[in-house]
């Protein structure tokens, strides 16, 4: 019953499947991977009372085994209660502590709730264990942009696009990261890169104009902003500063 519940699972027959697992769980009560099956069905359905009694059931038969602890943690950050998250993913951590997720999940909740220099601890250990999960750049290079430190932030933003050298919105933020840190000609051609993988990417569009008129390539920032008006009419930054622009010029 237990396998072919996760078949129906997998398969998207969810009543049914809740239906196999529920009497695995009767004929064999003490497994606890049969409890975390229901718990996400459970969770996806909605049903968080259940979700919860099922990860917890989960847990209790596997105190000392990392997954349910991690996948009762991720319920409870879903559902907004960071504390008792924090205490699964640390007990996570206490039976392996070379859980990526563990410490990418930590660094999520000490980043959401203030304690940033925190957080970029736990990013920092987590991309340690997991150098190519881009989820972990991602997050920790935003999180360096928050706290103002611009050139951590585009080293880590590089490393995001290195494993997804087509994520428009890295080339964007790196660019942003750039300009930060007095590298804006750099800027530039990221910004170009974001704008060519996302061609409706107005707000590229905005920044490489700015940068461009910086630069005092007043050609290149007309350009940039006739572009984005191009893709969103009526754009308000966009029309301001084409304005300014032309109005300036002899």
């Amino acid at each position: 019953h237990g396998s072919l519940g996760q078949f129906l699972q997998a398969t998207n027959r969810k009543d049914a499947a809740v239906q196999h697992l529920l009497e695995a769980a009767r004929i064999r009560p003490d497994h606890p991977q049969t409890y975390s099956n229901l718990g996400l069905i459970y969770e996806g359905e909605g049903k968080y009372q259940e979700a919860e009694a099922a990860y917890r059931k989960s847990r209790d038969l596997a105190p000392n085994h990392p997954i349910p602890h991690l996948n009762l943690g991720s319920f409870y950050l879903a559902q907004h209660r960071p504390r008792e998250a924090e205490a699964e993913y640390r007990r996570v951590l206490e039976l392996d502590p070379m859980s990526a997720d563990g410490y990418y999940n930590l660094g999520l909740i000490y980043g959401g709730d203030g304690r940033g220099e925190q957080a970029v601890e736990f990013y920092k250990r987590a991309a340690e264990i997991a150098p190519n999960e881009p989820d972990i750049r991602r997050n920790l290079a935003l999180l360096f942009t928050q706290l103002g430190r611009h050139a951590e932030a585009a080293e880590q933003y590089q490393q995001w696009l290195r494993l997804e050298p087509r994520a428009a919105v890295a080339h964007n933020n790196l660019a942003n990261a750039l300009v930060r840190i007095n590298r804006a000609q750099d800027a530039v051609e990221h910004y170009q890169q974001a704008i060519a993988l996302d061609p409706k990417y107005v707000e590229a569009m905005i920044n490489l104009g700015t940068v461009q008129s910086n630069l005092g390539n007043r050609a290149g920032a007309q350009q940039a902003w006739e572009a984005a008006l191009r893709a969103e009419p009526g754009n308000a930054a966009a029309a301001r500063q084409l304005k300014d622009l032309l109005g300036g010029l002899p």
